[in-house]
């Protein structure tokens, strides 16, 4: 781990759960693998209070631990990437406020503020609310007359806006709202697989392998490559299915228990994954309360990397493609559990055989485009019909295609010619808009081609497209446009002298040597001495200028790393400016009242504070974006 990352780990746990926190933290930090002993002394803090404080780290995820079974003996490890995920908190929330709801939002609120939780509380926690709620109310109306000409109702908001659920209508809503996000996979079972280091899996994995599948030994690098084959199956089964019962959802059927339910349909379309605001809260919903659960973050930089991909097509190709592709990248979302799997084999050639790219239909994307953007206008951006040389029947397959689809689609209700006629054109256009995607040079889906005719995305070539336009927003927004035609040309040359990039570039060479030069400073490109003699004379010497994408992002992230430490030290520096306004403001007496109880020059002074708490936050959150394609996406680099 990189000094910046390690420095950035520890602030978000600082900011988030206070200084005693941060410091165990930052011990597990410096020691990596250690144990109880070993950490109190270092920490100086008494054993009964370093349990406490670890307890609350393991809650969380911040720390995971192993306990041998040979010596009895527990290590701990500071868990990175959960201390990392504490940046994308609010934009968890965001999302599943989006997709599924301001319900569903508060539910992974509570979720978050608390690690992992069991359903059973999360309904407790409601009903206790509702049951508080309910005597304030009583209370209310036996001490005050009914308010009119909307006196009072300032104080109700305030009430129902600091609630955690105040979005929630019932039981059976929230009941509803956790199937869902289940069902969607933005809730995960909690299993032992998520608190054990990632070494100690493969050690027991390993071991397991080693003594049912090869009890005589290994024998050549055959052996050697399946019992890695065999222990990526074993470790995946244990992350994926937990079948021994030893995950803290009490056993592997909890989660199948739970999808076993669908989700209702509206009108002939399911409402999960899609636009999940809708849903019904009517039906009671069978649950298993003891199931414990968390944040599945996995699924939420999957949703990241679409809205990634939706921008970029945005930029290229307008705003309606732009929709269509969202709603289509929406529709194979079930189909990605995650963005990159790090237990997969990548020597193994069956393995790359076997990767699944996810497809879908036109008539799939149709139904839901119509239940996302109801009012969108498809022939915004179609001249009569046709768009970069696609139209109806122009290619061989897509008379057919339509055929199958129109008996299949549901987006309007049949019994008139008109309704038929409509729901024809529409899917006509969005397959037009699909075929734009589809030409497009980034290539962002791909006609099968096959008898099941459906559209087909390679996420591992558009990862590497979102890394490359991220490298290059970079260097333009630092060198100007001389820098990205620079990067471009080496990328696709390789090893060039500066005569023959300006040669390639139709540039002059005075001109692009210091672009060079400060590319070269920040890492973006390299440059290699090759001698023509012995001598190795300098004068004598061949310069040759490369790009090394690896490097560079490799430099990228931790130039990143560096820039959101900085960011969160400036807003901590920034606050104690305003600290004492702050603090009063975050009195719960003082809290929703602010205009009534603060002065005037301590209300500029906490809007002062609150529009640079937002820029930070803004900035910090671009950051994060950086990190997730750079790092999280492809999984190639960010392992030091």
């Amino acid at each position: 781990m990189s000094q910046y990352e390690s420095e950035l780990l520890i602030l978000l746990v600082e900011d988030l759960y206070g200084d005693l926190c941060s410091t165990v933290f930052k011990a597990l930090i410096h020691l990596h693998r250690t144990t109880l002993p070993v950490l109190a002394q270092y920490t100086g803090l008494q054993t009964r209070r370093l349990k406490a404080t670890l307890c609350v780290l393991i809650q969380n995820h911040l720390v995971v631990f192993n306990t041998s079974r040979d010596e009895g003996i527990t290590f701990y490890e500071a868990d990175r990437k959960g201390a990392y995920d504490i940046v994308r908190f609010g934009k968890s929330v965001k999302i599943c406020e989006e997709r599924f709801g301001r319900g569903a939002g508060q539910v992974i609120a509570h979720v978050l503020s608390l690690g992992h939780v069991p359903i059973a509380e999360i309904i407790q926690k409601y009903n206790a609310e509702m049951s508080q709620k309910s005597k304030r109310g009583k209370k209310r109306l036996r001490t005050n007359p009914p308010a009119t000409n909307g006196a009072g109702a300032t104080a109700d908001h305030t009430e129902i806006t600091s609630s955690t659920f105040s979005a929630i209508e019932s039981q059976k809503h929230l009941r509803a709202i956790v199937r869902q996000l289940l069902d969607e996979q933005m809730l995960l079972p909690e299993r032992q697989y998520f608190f054990k280091p990632s070494y100690d899996v493969h050690e027991e994995a390993e071991a397991i392998v080693k003594k049912e599948e090869f009890p005589k030994g290994l024998k050549g690098t055959k052996d050697k490559a399946r019992l890695l084959q065999q222990v990526n199956e074993l470790k995946r089964k244990w992350r994926d299915d937990d079948d021994d019962g030893d995950g803290t959802g009490r056993n592997g059927s909890a989660a199948k228990a739970i999808r076993k339910f669908k989700t209702p349909r509206i009108n002939g379309a399911f409402t999960n994954g899609v636009n999940g605001n809708h849903v019904n809260g009517d039906e009671d919903v069978e649950l298993n309360e003891e199931l414990v659960v968390r944040l599945n973050h996995e699924r939420i930089s999957v949703a990241i990397r679409t809205e990634r991909l939706t921008n970029l097509a945005g930029r290229y190709l307008g705003e309606i493609p732009s929709k269509v592709y969202r709603v289509l990248l929406r529709s194979i979302e079930d189909q990605i559990p995650r963005c990159f799997d790090d237990l997969k084999d990548n020597g193994n050639e069956s393995d790359e055989e076997d990767e699944i790219r996810p497809t879908t239909s036109t008539t799939n994307v149709a139904s839901l485009l119509a239940e996302l953007y109801p009012k969108v206008n498809l022939k915004d951006g179609l001249v009569h019909g046709q768009l970069n040389g696609h139209s109806d029947g122009a290619d061989g397959h897509q008379d057919s295609d339509e055929e199958s689809d129109s008996d299949e689609d549901t987006v309007r209700p049949a019994g008139s010619r008109e309704a038929l006629r409509e729901n024809k054109e529409r899917l006509s256009d969005v397959r037009e808009h699909l075929w734009a995607l589809a030409d497009d040079p980034r290539g962002f889906i791909t006609w099968t081609n096959s008898p099941s005719r459906e559209w087909e995305v390679d996420l591992s070539r558009l990862n590497q497209v979102l890394i490359q336009h991220e490298l290059e927003e970079t260097v333009t927004h630092s060198f100007g446009n001389m820098g990205t035609k620079v990067l471009r040309i080496l990328k696709d040359k390789g090893k060039l002298d500066e005569k023959q990039i300006s040669t390639f570039g139709l540039l002059r060479p005075k001109d692009i040597r210091p672009v060079l030069s400060a590319m070269q400073e920040t890492g973006f490109i390299d440059l290699q001495e090759v001698p023509k003699d012995l001598s190795r004379q300098t004068s004598k010497s061949l310069w040759f200028w490369y790009f090394d994408p690896v490097r560079t992002r490799q430099n990228m992230l931790q130039a990143t790393f560096k820039g959101m430490s900085r960011c969160l030290q400036r807003a901590k520096k920034q606050r104690l400016e305003f600290n004492l306004v702050v603090d009063k403001a975050d009195r719960l007496d003082i809290r929703g009242k602010e205009d009534a109880q603060l002065t005037r020059a301590e209300r500029e002074q906490l809007a002062k504070w609150k529009e640079i708490e937002e820029k930070l936050h803004v900035q910090l959150g671009r950051m994060d974006d950086t990190i997730a394609v750079l790092r999280d996406f492809d999984g190639a680099v960010g392992e030091n």
